[in-house]
């Protein structure tokens, strides 16, 4: 990540879909945040799929040290699974500080 430059951090979770197809999801949604960039490069998305236990009403929260990134929520925190195929959080992170090792 390159300091002062926004980017998106997208987090979907499904009971019908597939990982692979979630994965797909989240690259697609990474190709259209960076087909509005001014950046010249692209971002590389890493995604990682793991299972969970879902509930009716899921929430997902995005933190890191204050003082070196910025996050900015896109879509509710707390939302409800039952009404959609797939529930999706979003957020915009912007690092702050310039450091080898920076953990969200």
């Amino acid at each position: 990540m390159t300091v002062g430059t926004m980017y998106p951090v997208i987090v979907k979770i499904s009971t019908t879909l597939t990982p692979d197809a979630l994965a797909g999801q989240v690259r697609q949604a990474m190709s259209e945040a960076n087909s509005g960039s001014a950046r010249e490069t692209t971002t590389t998305a890493t995604i990682v799929t793991k299972p969970i236990e879902m509930t009716s009403k899921m929430r997902a929260h995005l933190s890191g040290i204050a003082d070196e990134f910025s996050i900015l929520p896109v879509t509710p925190e707390d939302q409800d699974t039952k009404v959609q195929n797939v529930t999706s959080w979003e957020w915009k992170v912007k690092p702050l500080k310039s450091r080898t090792h920076q953990e969200l």
